[in-house]
């Protein structure tokens, strides 16, 4: 792993392998670049992969911070001008397309980014009256106070929640990630998540989207088909017969998905 301090002096871990059209990795909450090793490992040969820890999360350092999504997204932007990355492909799943979309809003004047792929993650997290494809609160609400009233079978819980049909393995995986980042660092992130709403982000993307979503995810295959709708270059790819982690569970239709995205794009 190699280690990059921000402008606000916060220590991030990332790792980066391969040569090539650059892909950078956004992981979701509360979890760390690890959910990438099966992208990491097969694209290296043909892409410069990079993941990085989110601040607060994984190993990047434990800062008295915000954790907000200025700060996220900042800290995408320092990364990319740090390694002089071109032409990337922003990769989100879950939180991390409020990351990517966040980005997007504040720097993609800049022309670093080439493309974006959302997958399985919010535009809004919660449903409203006219957001139909969010999670509905009380659910949301239940994942986030059993990690407060259960700190570690809460955790267990939310990443068995995150697979499809899992084996014990998968599940401890997922768990022994979320646990490396602290209680009050995942409340902190996920109550700054429930504030955001990026439907005008996404009408205003000026690069390719592609929206990846599950047909066995929480949230609906709608979702997929209004991001395709809304953002001016979008298009959807559903995979059929996968939960919210499909980079992980079905790595082998994943990395073609996007791979056949990133060649028709370029």
């Amino acid at each position: 792993m190699a280690k990059m301090l921000t402008p606000d002096g916060v220590e991030i871990d990332y790792v980066s392998r391969g040569q090539g059209k650059p892909i950078l990795f956004i992981h979701g909450w509360p979890c760390s670049q690890r959910v990438w090793d099966c992208q990491l490992h097969a694209l290296q040969d043909s892409y410069q992969c990079i993941a990085l820890d989110l601040r607060g999360m994984g190993h990047s350092e434990k800062a008295d911070c915000a954790y907000n999504f200025t700060e996220f997204a900042a800290d995408i932007r320092h990364l990319i001008k740090t390694l002089a990355l071109k032409d990337v492909t922003l990769v989100g799943w879950s939180m991390g397309v409020s990351v990517t979309l966040e980005y997007m809003a504040n720097y993609q004047d800049d022309e670093d980014v080439g493309r974006i792929v959302l997958i399985n993650g919010p535009i809004k997290l919660i449903q409203t009256e006219d957001w139909p494809y969010g999670i509905e609160r009380n659910e949301c609400m239940q994942y986030i106070n059993a990690l407060v009233e259960e700190p570690v079978e809460g955790r267990r819980s939310f990443a068995e929640s995150n697979l499809l049909n899992p084996t014990q393995a998968e599940i401890d995986f997922l768990f022994n990630i979320s646990m490396q980042t602290p209680l009050d660092i995942a409340m902190k992130a996920v109550t700054n998540q429930l504030e955001l709403d990026h439907r005008a982000a996404l009408a205003s993307v000026k690069v390719p989207c592609l929206a990846m979503q599950s047909d066995q995810d929480f949230y609906p295959v709608e979702l997929g088909k209004y991001i395709a709708d809304t953002a001016p270059q979008g298009s959807l790819h559903v995979f059929e017969g996968c939960g919210h982690s499909v980079q992980l569970q079905n790595f082998g239709i994943f990395n073609k998905a996007l791979t056949d995205f990133i060649s028709k794009t370029q």
